[in-house]
Parts: structure tokens; sequence; C-alpha cells
């Protein structure tokens, strides 16, 4: 017999479940409920991944962008990487910053997503709303501009310059491709990332430093675990993250897993 017979022909006295039938049930709902909760978080997980991985080998904060100068290499486990422009990724943490502005260069074609994956709204214009992109096919064509990023719940004054790009999430992925017409000298491509400027609104005079962290040939794991420990993962995401309204019937299911925002995850208990 099959795994969902023996769950069907489970033992009832009197009407009610045996004390084993519980506990067949119950570990079942777990279970279906742990796999449910893989699948829905695998999008953020996966960013998630990408932000410990990276921190851990280049440094963490908002003025932290590696780039990966030489074009990415098999050194660095990561989820669809290309070999055909170069690259720069970096994670703004609005929960801990503030808004934040982004000064982003001429010639790059960037995006910026929360950490489910989602293009960030940005500004109506004309009649067409923008997500997401920045540069070639962004609202500034390529030229580069200021971009503000604000957080979740965001009451403050409206920033009065640059494109405003609203996160539904704390955290915020930058993403940069820039581009190279010889891939003998990729100098050029390096130099145009190398102009980004990111700071705390209205903080740019007492801003960190930009750092610049050369990514290619080294080792890195910015891959999701594929054990047990993913889930301890996901715990780190959801202590990190907003309360989304959204989200809240599947956070329903990692209750029942013992995971739940300002609580210590312990699935030994």
């Amino acid at each position: 017999m099959g795994h969902y017979d023996d769950l069907a022909d489970s033992k009832f006295e009197t009407g009610f479940p045996t004390r084993e039938t519980s506990i067949s049930l119950r570990n079942e709902l777990v279970f279906q409920r742990a796999v449910q909760s893989y699948l829905w978080s695998l999008p953020a997980i996966n960013i998630w991944a990408m932000k410990e991985g990276s921190e851990s080998t280049f440094g963490a904060g908002y003025n932290v962008l590696p780039i990966w100068q030489n074009r990415i290499d098999a050194k660095t486990l990561v989820t669809t990487p290309n070999f055909d422009v170069v690259y720069a990724m970096g994670y703004l943490d609005l929960d801990k910053y503030g808004p934040l502005v982004v000064e982003a260069p001429a010639g790059v074609q960037g995006i910026f997503d929360d950490f489910w994956q989602r293009p960030i709204v940005g500004p109506t214009i004309e009649g067409h709303t923008w997500k997401g992109d920045v540069g070639l096919a962004g609202p500034d064509a390529g030229s580069g501009a200021t971009y503000v990023l604000l957080p979740p719940g965001y009451s403050g004054p409206e920033p009065a310059e640059g494109y405003i790009y609203r996160s539904r999430t704390n955290n915020v992925f930058l993403f940069w491709r820039a581009f190279f017409a010889d891939p003998a000298d990729l100098s050029p491509a390096v130099n145009r990332i190398e102009s980004t400027v990111i700071y705390p609104l209205g903080q740019k005079d007492g801003a960190l430093p930009m750092q610049f962290p050369r990514a290619s040939g080294v080792e890195c794991n910015m891959l999701f675990p594929q054990d047990g420990t993913y889930f301890e993962m996901l715990d780190r995401f959801i202590q990190s993250e907003a309360v989304d309204p959204y989200d809240l019937d599947l956070r329903g299911f990692l209750h029942t897993l013992g995971i739940e925002k300002g609580k210590a995850f312990d699935p030994t208990s």
C-alpha cells in the first residue's frame, strides 16, 4: 500500500482518532505545509541566499556593490548567470538605513526588484508606469539619473528629486548590467558601474564611501540550501522582512512550522 492509502486507513475508535492516527495526521499536516511553504518562498529565498552569500564574501552595506570585472565565471554559484555582460549586484536594506538614493550611472541596463523578485513600482510618466527598470530600459533611457527607493509603509515627506520607487519589501535587489564593445577590454563597462553612488535620503555628505569589490575569480556560493537548513534561511528572511497582508495565508503555514516574525525558530521543539 502507498502512503496515502495508509492515511486513508488510519484507525479511529468510537469516532475519534487513535493516538497513533493523531500523530501521523499531524506529521502529514506539517509535511504538506512545509512543502507548500518551500514552493511559495522559493523566489524570495533565492535572492536572500544571494544576499547572504554575497555579504559573507564581499561585505554588507548599501555602499557595497560587487562587480564581476572579468565577467562571471564558475567560481560564482548563482542562478541564471550569463557571460556576455559585466554584472554588479547589490542588496539594499531599507529597514536598516531608511529610504535610499541611488545615483545610477549612464549606460547601464538595471533593475530594482523587491525580494519576491517583483519589479518595484516607480513613477507614472505620460501615462506609463515604470516598474523596476533603470537605465537603458528605464525612465532615464540610459542617460543616468537619481532614483529614490522608499520602504514599505513609508509616510515621510515626498522626496523632491529623482524617480520614486516604492518597495513592498524591506530589502531591494539592485542589479546592473554593463555592456562592452571589446571583450579584451572590459574597463569601460567597469568604470561605468563604478560611478554608481548610493546613500541614505538626505545624508549624501555623511554617507559611507562606495566600495566595489572585485568578484570575478572569487569563490562565492549564492545558491539556496538543498537540505533542511532551507527553513532556517527562510526564518532569517521572515525575521528581516515587513509583513505584507498579501502573504498572511502562507504565513499561517509558516506558523505551523514554528516560523513566526519576532519569535525564535526551534524546529526540534
